[in-house]
């Protein structure tokens, strides 16, 4: 039986309106997989072409992508049998989630990503120069 498949956008909006209960990364055949948990219902997300599961190769970059495109950073890690992954993946996997839950309790104010690439485009400006007139 072929899993119940759900798409990104589908995914990015319920996951802004606090709709999805829960996420896990999914080791499988193959690779790493998402699964989306919205109240009884489990979806996998669909690969962008929509004909099965998106698919993986590392759980960091499937927890990195899911970060980035869905704004979900708490997430479980299993294989399909329910299975926790080796210990070292399990110990990233706790430690992921310390660091964002770290950033998220950070009271100091967010930086646009615009303002920090303009500052980072000046200090390495900055530091060409000192490389091309010798300067230290």
């Amino acid at each position: 039986m072929a899993p119940k498949l759900i798409e990104l956008a589908t995914v990015v909006k319920m996951a802004s309106e606090r709709e999805v209960t829960a996420a896990a990364i999914v080791e499988a055949t193959g690779g790493w997989y998402v699964r989306i948990t919205l109240g009884a219902d489990e979806r996998m997300l669909a690969a962008p072409d929509g004909t099965g599961p998106r698919r993986w190769e590392s759980a960091a970059a499937c927890a990195a992508f899911l970060a980035r495109e869905t704004g979900i950073l708490h997430l479980d890690i299993s294989t399909m049998h329910g299975d926790l992954v080796s210990p070292l993946d399990q110990d990233y996997g706790d430690w992921l989630q310390s660091e964002v839950q770290r950033a998220l309790e950070d009271p100091r104010a967010a930086v646009a990503s615009d303002e920090v690439e303009r500052d980072f485009d000046q200090i390495k400006s900055a530091f060409r120069k000192r490389l091309t007139t010798g300067q230290n």
